[in-house]
């Protein structure tokens, strides 16, 4: 697990991801630079990658955190990669640095029902809320 990789790595393994699933990313690609560059100046993000001893990036997270919590902004994996578990596991290794100035972290749920389980697996206490 590698900390601190580009907005341009992210982006791309999101955009395979989103491809995969065969719909459109909703995020501003220009709206998420600027929360990666915002969170990284103040120390309060980062973005991490699992990576096989080939070099080959599998799987990237984009967390931020302050003292009332921590929260999963953006993700993805490679498709051709996915089933190594190196998500799961860059992820887990996020959440462990963000223990250093939180104790709670956001998963932010999903309404996609296989990213609902994955983050079910992390143990989190499912939290409804209505709008």
């Amino acid at each position: 697990i590698r900390a601190g990789l580009s907005t341009d790595v992210l982006l791309t393994v999101q955009e395979q991801t989103f491809e995969r699933q065969g719909v459109a990313n909703k995020q501003d690609p220009r709206a998420l630079r600027r929360l990666v560059e915002a969170a990284r100046s103040r120390g309060q993000g980062e973005i991490f990658g699992g990576y096989d001893v080939e070099g080959r990036l599998h799987a990237a997270v984009f967390v931020v955190w302050q003292p009332s919590g921590a929260s999963y902004i953006a993700g993805g994996s490679d498709p051709a990669l996915r089933a190594s578990g190196a998500h799961a596991l860059t992820l887990w290794e996020a959440v462990c640095h963000t223990a250093q100035y939180t104790d709670s972290f956001d998963l932010e749920g999903s309404m996609l029902r296989g990213v609902e389980r994955f983050f079910r697996e992390f143990g989190g206490v499912q939290t409804p809320y209505f709008c």
